[in-house]
């Protein structure tokens, strides 16, 4: 199981969308999505937030959460 930080940091090295680029399209500050991206602040990111990221990377947020372990803890499966 990959955890959601490394595949969110996966994804946005493979977009070439900078940090401070996501995060203004996703409508939070810079030091959030530090924090998301460095595992800090994962089990505290909100359903809004998740959607953001699945919107910014063109994905269904199925998709975008699938085999991490956030996947687990807030959908139950």
């Amino acid at each position: 199981m990959i955890t959601i930080d490394k595949k969110l940091k996966s994804l946005l090295n493979e977009s070439g969308i900078t940090q401070k680029e996501a995060a203004r399209e996703m409508g939070i500050g810079v030091t959030t999505l530090q924090g998301i991206l460095s595992g800090k602040h994962t089990k505290r990111m909100s359903l809004r937030v998740a959607l953001a990221f699945a919107e910014l990377f063109e994905m269904d947020i199925y998709d975008l959460i699938e085999g991490t372990e956030y996947e687990v803890e807030n959908w139950g499966y």
